[in-house]
């Protein structure tokens, strides 16, 4: 795949991929889904946007170097709902657009 693409670390049978990239396809943030087990070798200076998800169960991990030193943002997934806001909300990061946070109703 390209190389410009947004990295997923993921089981590709995780009840939860489908819907953090259905958010990030609504944000048209074009991604590649990788083997969890390759989380391993994640060298956050040689992927686009300086970030990552890492999928694993129902915590989602949003590991970039963006800032000073390196932020791990981790958000444990209740309901599908959170899951699309989490990629909704790392498209509209990476588009630059406010965050909008309403992932509890």
């Amino acid at each position: 795949m390209d190389n410009n693409f947004l990295k997923v670390y993921s089981d590709k049978n995780n009840v939860y991929l489908g819907f953090v990239l259905d958010g990030l396809e609504e944000q048209n943030i074009r991604y590649e889904v990788l083997a969890l087990e390759l989380i391993g070798e994640l060298n956050l200076a040689k992927v686009p946007f300086n970030m990552a998800i890492e999928l694993n169960q129902n915590n989602v991990e949003l590991k970039s170097s963006d800032f000073k030193g390196v932020v791990n943002f981790k958000v444990t997934i209740s309901n599908k709902k959170i899951a699309k806001e989490f990629g909704l909300d790392v498209g509209r990061y990476i588009k630059k657009i406010p965050l909008k946070g309403d992932w509890y109703e």
